[in-house]
């Protein structure tokens, strides 16, 4: 959905920085994203060059420069962006590879999937929730742009490994021409370091323990153990 990427991100950013000019706000925190940077196998620190190669990524790294703009045109706050890496948990809505894996256990073994060898770094929703909320309450009146991984990077195909084991079941996967994307991130990992330093004591939900949680909270049973 290009068009409403677009105008959520850039202009819906925008009106929120015309409707804060000279008000006393002291926190402002808009959510960015991983898909900033470019491509590469090497781990991303929060410097690393950015080069988005899709609409969502672009209209993030623009709002990324329109709050640099706002902080020359005297905006108050203190920006708070948090570069989300792959968020996994209950909930999910968007069509990523675990809504499709979910869907497809419940009917089979065999997952039909796309690109599998591909590496991210997928963190719980509950420690991003909680990553958003220590970093708004942060008592430093810098703005901060900081990276929001676990540092640890796996393949599709991993994930399904764990979720097999977890799930007791003999999980085959086949390679759907029509999943593949032509073009693909080898490898999206977050360097951590600014994250530890600032935040030492955030919660670090393992893949393991994320995916338990995901599987159960859509009624799965899960082996013991």
């Amino acid at each position: 959905h290009p068009s409403e990427t677009v105008a959520v991100n850039i202009l819906g950013l925008q009106h929120v920085l015309d409707a804060l000019a000279g008000q006393p706000v002291e926190r402002l925190t808009f959510a960015s994203t991983a898909d900033v940077y470019t491509p590469d196998v090497a781990v991303h620190d929060e410097e690393a060059s950015k080069t988005p190669t899709n609409v969502y990524g672009a209209s993030k790294l623009a709002g990324e420069w329109l709050l640099r703009y706002a902080r020359q045109a005297g905006l108050r706050a203190a920006v708070r962006v948090p570069r989300f890496f792959n968020v996994i948990g209950p909930g999910e809505t968007n069509p990523h590879v675990l809504p499709a894996v979910i869907e497809q256990l419940r009917t089979s073994d065999v997952l039909q999937l796309g690109n599998l060898e591909p590496k991210r770094d997928y963190i719980f929703v509950g420690d991003i929730a909680a990553a958003v909320v220590a970093l708004l309450e942060h008592d430093s009146d810098d703005d901060l742009t900081v990276n929001v991984g676990t540092g640890r990077s796996c393949s599709v195909r991993e994930v399904v490994e764990v979720a097999a084991d977890l799930l007791g079941r003999p999980l085959r996967i086949e390679v759907d021409p029509a999943r593949v994307r032509a073009t693909d991130r080898p490898n999206l990992q977050a360097s951590v370091q600014r994250l530890d330093a600032l935040l030492p004591d955030r919660p670090r939900t393992s893949l393991r323990d994320g995916l338990r949680a995901l599987l159960r909270s859509e009624g799965f049973a899960l082996r013991a153990g």
